[in-house]
């Protein structure tokens, strides 16, 4: 009977351990999916800088190697690309994270900021009607 039992709790704690892993693993095929590899995401927007909604900016947001970067095409002309840092990523898969965009006037004045969210936190980038500031923390 006791040997019942235990060959029930190794199986029952190979089971989970099989559906985490498995769970992973389909969450991480997934956002290879989407995002690509490096991890890569793309929006058009209109933010004051340059911009129309006949030419939106178009901005791309890539994880380098655990690195964020966010390209800015204003009003879609490669020619005055900007670029601006996030945050390096630490630890295991940091290069796996993928990184999205969002941009809400949050001061309320008209230009929009850049949300730039990844592992559950966001960090916002201000619009200063012609470029975007990295916050305080960056040490802009």
């Amino acid at each position: 009977l006791l040997v019942g039992i235990g060959m029930g709790m190794i199986v029952a704690v190979l089971l989970v351990v099989v559906g985490q892993l498995l769970i992973g693993w389909i969450g991480m095929g997934l956002d290879e999916l989407h995002y690509g590899y490096p991890r890569t995401f793309q929006m058009d927007d209109v933010v004051g800088q340059g911009d129309s909604p006949a030419h939106p900016s178009h901005f791309i947001a890539l994880n380098l190697a655990g690195q964020i970067e966010v390209i800015e095409f204003p009003g879609g002309a490669a020619t005055h690309a900007k670029i601006y840092l996030g945050p390096h990523l630490y630890g295991t898969n940091a290069s796996l994270v993928p990184v999205t965009l969002q941009f809400v006037d949050t001061q309320h004045n008209g230009h929009p900021d850049m949300i730039v969210a990844f592992q559950g936190e966001q960090m916002t980038f201000r619009n200063a009607g012609g470029t975007f500031h990295a916050p305080a923390s960056m040490g802009t």
